[in-house]
């Protein structure tokens, strides 16, 4: 061991610029020493492998010529008095230019004769309330409704097992619109993080996000170009190029939402603790693509 830490002292003053990572059982004075010397000590080989793959960030990222800051006092909004639901979001988001489906809302005891005007079907009828997070869990959600007659049926059983599963959530009404077909999920969301502030994060979807981790992360506003290079570093993007066949999906669509949504957190990092969309619809190239969910949170009142 005396010789392993000689070694890499004399590679240290040869090359001083260079960190050298140790994976290895040492004793702490031992661990003191390397550590002492600017290198890095770890247990676990898959965590010092992990740090190297960060380092390699970081040194990119500062070594990236600084880029414009996209401009952002355009989407300045006033707080909103109470929590957004989902129909304040997309009105939000359609505010920032982001695009988002067509819906109708219904009243919490009204009727469906008329919501299906001018809506294609199949349908989807979503719950709307600010005290639901997580709609589909408790059964908010219903799909795929043909027509008016079903839609009335869904919105009359889901109603009655709401009030079964979140007795004390204050429904508002739902979200009818048209199902949606052939895109590739994503996940944007943006949030003020208490030491590095506003940020922004887009990811695959499904199986991608919740097992695989798949996300880019970047401060808040990005550019379109930013946004580019962080969807391009996703393990999944080969599902955006089209993959086994399938089209290839609008990048450009997405990178701009990325962007847009990046700037209104920034805009409005005051009152805006978190917006997610999730998920943000990818269409074959050209087609754009559309928020089909969005939750935006208030930061919290200090007492």
């Amino acid at each position: 061991m005396a010789a392993y830490v000689e070694t890499l002292d004399a590679l240290g003053r040869q090359f001083p610029d260079v960190i050298f990572i140790t994976v290895g059982m040492f004793d702490a004075p031992t661990v003191r020493r390397l550590q002492d010397a600017g290198g890095l000590v770890f247990t676990d080989p898959s965590r010092a492998v992990e740090a190297a793959r960060s380092l390699a960030a970081m040194g990119a990222a500062f070594a990236r010529a600084p880029r414009e800051r996209p401009r952002i006092d355009d989407l300045v909004v006033p707080a909103p008095a109470a929590q957004p639901n989902e129909a304040d979001g997309y009105r939000l988001l359609a505010a920032a230019g982001l695009p988002v489906p067509a819906f109708h809302r219904l009243a919490p005891e009204g009727s469906v004769s008329d919501a299906t005007a001018g809506l294609a079907a199949p349908y989807v009828l979503k719950v709307l309330s600010a005290d639901i997070a997580h709609k589909s869990d408790i059964g908010g959600v219903r799909l795929p409704l043909a027509d008016a007659h079903e839609v009335a049926s869904a919105w009359h059983e889901m109603r009655a097992a709401l009030g079964r599963a979140a007795p004390q959530a204050r429904i508002e009404g739902a979200l009818l619109m048209t199902l949606q077909r052939d895109f590739v999920e994503v996940v944007i969301g943006a949030r003020v993080d208490d030491q590095l502030g506003p940020v922004v994060m887009v990811g695959l979807g499904g199986v991608f996000v919740e097992l695989l981790d798949d996300i880019a992360v970047r401060l808040a506003p990005v550019s379109a170009a930013d946004a580019v290079e962080m969807i391009e570093s996703l393990k999944g993007v080969r599902l955006l190029h089209g993959l086994r066949g399938q089209p290839a999906r609008d990048v450009d669509a997405l990178a701009d939402a990325v962007s847009r949504l990046s700037r209104l957190i920034a805009a409005n990092a005051g009152w805006m603790q978190s917006i997610e969309i999730n998920p943000f619809a990818v269409r074959s190239r050209g087609q754009g693509g559309c928020a089909l969910d969005c939750a935006i949170q208030l930061k919290p009142e200090k007492s």
